[in-house]
């Protein structure tokens, strides 16, 4: 049985990126029991930040697209791809789903998922967005006393204040590894310029300077003065294959809401490292439903290597759970079953706030 409950929560602070600044996070979470029992499966819908959302419009969608499915039916993926589900939905569904099973045998997801033996804990990067210098060196300052060694700098439209941004980040903190993420909003005709411009610095790679699909020759070009990492796209194997072809990025980004599930997250992933290409998981604008769901398909991957984009709880205060905790720049694996707690449902988070 699924059950689904509209988010509509204020964040703690703006989210600020290349495509405008928000202060509400939209969503709907999604739970399945056994008839007559307490939810043991949990998953999350969200939406990119910027896009239109309307929590009860997607609950009723998602009631007709559950008719008749039980959620515990071995063949219960095979009949959700069967009504063709977006990506989103599909991965707040089938994370729920998954979840539960793990729940029932009494396994955290990962080690559900996994045939081999996960890591128990995974680094994470530190996150920072568009804000003026001087916000920007304070909130990195919190960052560097959890042991956090990478940050991810959001982009905006405007170059010269992402390179303040940066350049005052980098001369303050000068050991702090930078990730940089424009989501595609810079302008091809001045990206060698831009490139170059920011080349001093101690970047591991930007991610989607331009977007992917239409630019594999470019981005080629573009990875010789600082490698790139790919969002967005590489989402199917035929997608991963022409990225691989062209030579066209370092690194790639993933995310089971666009991916559509941690199973196909998982996919992608272990395609990925048979050529030999590293991935990063990154979580959407989430409650920790969503991010933990991540941090799972993070500790199965094949390399721990990375820092893995899911600082993004602090958003949302209070949250669904009590939030991880940060040492030394990692956070544990839950080792509860399923998703590894028992979130609190948003009518609790309101009454909470």
């Amino acid at each position: 049985m699924f059950t689904f409950y509209p988010l509509k929560l204020k964040l703690a602070r703006p989210y600020q990126w290349a495509w405008g600044s928000h202060v509400t996070k939209y969503g709907v979470i999604v739970a399945v029991a056994r008839e007559s029992g307490k939810p043991i499966g949990w998953g999350e819908i969200a939406p990119a930040p910027h896009v239109d959302f309307s929590p009860e419009k997607v609950i009723e969608e998602l009631m007709g697209l559950t008719m008749g499915l039980d959620p515990f039916d071995p063949t219960f993926v095979e009949k959700l791809d069967e009504r063709s589900p977006n990506s989103r939905y599909r991965n707040g569904l089938i994370s729920a789903v998954l979840t539960a099973r793990a729940a029932e045998k009494n396994l955290p997801l990962a080690d559900f998922m996994s045939s081999s033996r996960c890591f128990r804990s995974v680094k994470i990067n530190g996150y920072l967005e568009a804000v003026n210098p001087e916000k920007a060196i304070e909130r990195v300052a919190g960052l560097l006393e959890k042991g956090i060694d990478v940050v991810k700098i959001k982009c905006s439209r405007d170059i010269n204040a992402d390179f303040e941004r940066v350049a005052a980040v980098s001369k303050t903190f000068p050991t702090l590894r930078l990730r940089l993420d424009p989501n595609g909003a810079w302008e091809d005709s001045d990206c060698t310029a831009t490139f170059k411009k920011f080349q001093p610095f101690p970047i591991e790679y930007i991610e989607e300077p331009i977007p992917i699909q239409k630019n594999l020759d470019r981005l080629r070009e573009l990875r010789k003065i600082i490698p790139i990492a790919a969002d967005r796209w590489g989402n199917t194997k035929t997608e991963l294959e022409a990225i691989l072809n062209a030579q066209a990025v370092d690194r790639l980004i993933l995310k089971s809401q666009i991916l559509g599930g941690p199973d196909r997250t998982r996919e992608i992933a272990s395609y990925a490292a048979t050529e030999g290409l590293n991935c990063v998981m990154t979580a959407s604008l989430e409650t920790l439903v969503g991010i933990t769901v991540a941090v799972h398909c993070a500790a199965t991957l094949p390399s721990n290597n990375d820092a893995h984009g899911f600082y993004l709880w602090d958003y949302i205060q209070p949250n669904v759970c009590k939030a991880p905790d940060v040492t030394n720049g990692t956070i544990p694996l839950p080792i509860e079953p399923g998703l590894g707690f028992k979130p609190l449902i948003p009518t609790d988070i309101a009454t909470a706030t």
